[in-house]
């Protein structure tokens, strides 16, 4: 992850300048450039710890409203971090799975799930360095069904699971969901066991949660429902990963 103030603040300075018209149509409090200048106050464009030194009276400094209410949180150490702000490491691509285990076409795309639920509309996601590696989000419509009227097979929008696929980059993505849903990071490699670890902040996202059944009791399952916001409970496990519907 970069840490270079210095190398920061020539990346705002590059992406300031190549922003275009659909930026100056964003709200105030997910602007771009806001929430770019605003990384200042941050360690680095993860926004995920305050810079050495921050005071509370910097708060009346921020230009993002988004980013002054992330900001407090940290201040005050109440920002929910168990899922807003991971790192992911990659899942090995279908290449490597298929040489493997012999098999075609490898397996399941959401494999690495985030516990993150967006709303449809504007979300902040911040992006650390991508090592030159291409990482993509996915928001599958697991409760889609078919046009009223006619069969599955035969649905004139087609068939078959929907999804949004959104291409990451470094630093500030300001995204526009079609459908909110769970989010899932689509990061595969051909050398997972060394490939490197990407930082994302969902600073928009709502905390669902996933079960990691090798680690998690009935208790925390329970917690888990109790306390979702999605319709859609993802399960993980040492052998496979599914989505229950509630």
């Amino acid at each position: 992850m970069m840490t270079s103030m210095k190398m920061l603040r020539m990346f705002i300075v590059m992406a300031v300048s190549c922003m275009t018209t659909v930026v100056c149509g964003q709200t105030e409090s997910y602007s771009t450039q806001a929430v770019m200048e605003d990384l200042h106050y941050f360690k680095d464009w993860t926004a995920s710890e305050l810079r050495d030194g921050f005071k509370s009276k910097d708060l009346k400094k921020f230009r993002s409203p988004l980013m002054r209410q992330v900001a407090e949180k940290l201040y005050a150490g109440n920002y929910d971090v168990r899922y807003l702000i991971n790192g992911y490491r990659p899942v090995p691509s279908n290449k490597v799975l298929e040489r493997k285990l012999k098999l075609y076409s490898g397996y399941s795309r959401y494999e690495n799930m985030t516990g993150v639920y967006v709303e449809q509309g504007e979300n902040v996601v911040l992006v650390g360095d991508l090592h030159g590696r291409h990482i993509k989000l996915l928001i599958p419509d697991w409760m889609r069904q078919p046009t009223p009227g006619f069969a599955p097979a035969k649905d004139p929008a087609g068939w078959g699971l929907k999804k949004q696929e959104i291409v990451l980059h470094e630093g500030v993505n300001v995204i526009y969901v079609e459908k909110a849903g769970n989010v899932y990071v689509d990061y595969f490699a051909d050398d997972p066991d060394t490939a490197p670890e990407v930082m994302i902040h969902f600073v928009t996202g709502k905390v669902n949660g996933y079960f990691d059944a090798e680690t998690q009791t009935n208790e925390k399952w329970n917690k888990l429902l109790d306390e979702a916001v999605s319709s859609i409970m993802d399960i993980k496990t040492s052998v496979y990963a599914i989505g229950l519907s509630g």
